[in-house]
């Protein structure tokens, strides 16, 4: 009778370190291994005054800055999003570990910095990187005619 419940229990703590061990693979993946969508790259870009959804360069990253408008910034749409089978929360999740990470190392954020964060988050939360890339750039494109050429703060920073 013991056997067997030793060989449960087992048997559960393989499925949880499988299971770990696929999470920290997916959160550490080089961007290059991810999908590539088909389509059009701009399907679901829009200000967030028009669509809401999820902003691609993390808004907080510009708090005090004023030339910056989160209402006029760019976003994917949550269809965009839903298309690609990704919850919005996933997303913030990763750029949380990321930002929180990158905090950690003492460095001044510069915008090359986010758009590696950027798209790192969004392709480990499964959006393709051709559309990660593309909407991050475009982003930056828009802040920069908005004048902005740095954020002001490590978004999750300490």
């Amino acid at each position: 009778m013991h056997l067997q419940h030793i060989l449960v229990a087992l048997a559960d703590v393989r499925v949880f370190i499988s299971t770990f061990v696929k999470a920290y693979v997916d959160a550490n993946r080089p961007i290059n291994e991810s999908i590539q969508s088909s389509g059009n790259l701009n399907d679901g870009l829009g200000t967030y005054k028009e669509q809401k959804g999820h902003h691609p360069m993390a808004k907080s990253a510009f708090d005090g800055d004023p030339k910056y408008n989160a209402d006029d910034a760019l976003t994917i749409s949550q269809a965009k999003l839903n298309e690609y089978e990704v919850e919005h929360p996933t997303i913030t999740g990763q750029q949380h570990s990321l930002y929180s990470a990158f905090s950690k190392t003492g460095k001044t954020l510069t915008m090359s910095e986010m758009r590696t964060i950027e798209i790192q988050a969004m392709t480990n939360s499964g959006v393709p990187v051709d559309y990660a890339t593309n909407a991050v750039d475009k982003a930056i494109q828009q802040l920069q005619q908005m004048g902005i050429t740095a954020p002001s703060k490590i978004p999750w920073g300490k």
